[in-house]
């Protein structure tokens, strides 16, 4: 089994929320982690992948990356059909709108969206350790599922 963790970032903290994300998988599982900045991601790591995790920072009024991210998901929205794929983020203000709608649109492209996404704010402290510890378990759980 293998999980693609896709992230864009623009200060660093959703690299880091990707980071720990990965290695709360590799310390559950022996499920293969394939972590993967969107400027270097292709089709490959999704049509390898039996669950694909995108992740992004919220841009201006809560949105998705729209120079790589937003760019990327489209070009390769056919090969969502029917796969699990689930979202996270960082941001600085906001409640959330830019995941809900991403899993929206991910949904429309009929992927199978997890109900649950991990959003993180600022740099990821301790206890937000703690929680992509905990969403790499969910992940895990609905692969198996």
């Amino acid at each position: 089994m293998k999980i693609s963790i896709i992230y864009w970032t623009s200060t660093g903290n959703t690299e880091k929320v990707a980071e720990y994300i990965a290695e709360g998988i590799k310390n559950a599982s022996d499920v293969e982690v394939n972590l993967v900045n969107v400027s270097k991601a292709t089709s490959e790591d999704i049509e390898l992948s039996d669950l694909i995790v995108f992740g992004s920072s919220a841009m201006g009024v809560e949105a998705i990356d729209d120079s790589e991210m937003a760019p990327f998901i489209d070009g390769i929205k056919e090969l969502l059909n029917q796969k699990k794929v689930a979202v996270f983020g960082s941001y600085d203000w906001g409640d959330g709108e830019w995941l809900r709608e991403w899993s929206l649109d991910l949904n429309a492209s009929n992927a199978d969206v997890l109900e649950e996404y991990l959003m993180i704010q600022n740099t990821p402290e301790a206890h937000d350790i703690e929680s992509c510890h905990a969403f790499s378990k969910y992940l895990l759980n609905q692969l198996e599922s």
